[in-house]
């Protein structure tokens, strides 16, 4: 007789992991790129948080596909972790910069 020594994968959430976490690194990307910002070293940051969220989640999905597990589960935070700053990122970098005005003093 013999029994199974782990718990059954779960694919579809493996899936949905992936899709979470791939998916706002790129459209962070996208928008950085479609913003035109100039390069400097900061944008290394974006090649860095755009790899965590690509790796760490394909990890995590592969996984998760074949079996239920804490570690899996902390990759995938992870990964969605790496990718939702790049999302904001990617966002607001594009967005002009404003100063808030100063008030003038009062002349004593």
């Amino acid at each position: 007789m013999t029994h199974p020594t782990s718990a059954p994968g779960r694919p579809r959430t493996a899936v949905a992991v992936a899709v979470a976490a791939v998916t706002p690194a790129v459209a962070g990307a996208v928008l950085l790129v479609a913003a035109r910002v100039p390069v400097t070293a900061d944008l290394l940051f974006l090649l860095v948080d755009v790899t965590v969220a690509v790796v760490y989640g394909t990890v995590a999905a592969v996984i998760l596909s074949r079996r239920v597990h804490a570690v899996a589960w902390l990759v995938a935070l992870a990964a969605v972790g790496g990718a939702c700053p790049r999302w904001a990122a990617g966002g607001a970098r594009g967005a002009p910069r404003t100063r808030a005005r100063r008030r003038p003093r009062a002349s004593p």
